[in-house]
Parts: C-alpha cells; sequence; structure tokens
C-alpha cells in the first residue's frame, strides 16, 4: 500500500485526478449529467466502486467524485 505522502504528491502533481475540495459539493445535477451519471453506472458496472465513480467523474467535470459516489 501507498504511503499517504505518496499519494498527497500523486494528487499535488495531478489535482484533476480526483476533483475534490472538501466541503465543496455540487448537488444540483442537470438532465444530461443525471444521464451521464446513469449510463456511467452501467457502463463501468464491473469495476470496484472508487475506479467506477472515477471514470465517472472524469465524464462530469463540474462534479466531484464525492458527488458521483452520492
Amino acid at each position: 500500500m501507498a504511503s499517504s505522502s505518496n499519494a498527497v504528491t500523486m494528487t499535488q502533481a495531478n489535482p484533476k485526478c480526483l476533483n475534490y475540495k472538501q466541503g465543496m459539493t455540487n448537488t444540483e445535477w442537470t438532465e444530461s449529467e443525471d444521464s451521464i451519471l446513469e449510463e456511467g453506472l452501467v457502463r463501468y458496472a464491473s469495476l470496484p466502486k472508487l475506479k467506477q465513480y472515477a471514470r465517472i467523474q472524469e465524464l462530469l467535470p463540474r462534479k466531484t467524485i464525492r458527488d458521483v459516489a452520492f
């Protein structure tokens, strides 16, 4: 397992990797975003949940990984 310092370094090197800002969520979903979420849940159903959410979040630039997971 990677140490937390490695995880921080990876996140700092690629700040978009999780698109996560603590305490910041965009809870309003457009019909288009909702459709992308639903399609992503089907498309990536075979992946572990975290990877599934990360892949879907890449398709939704206004959403954080937390928005997708909840």
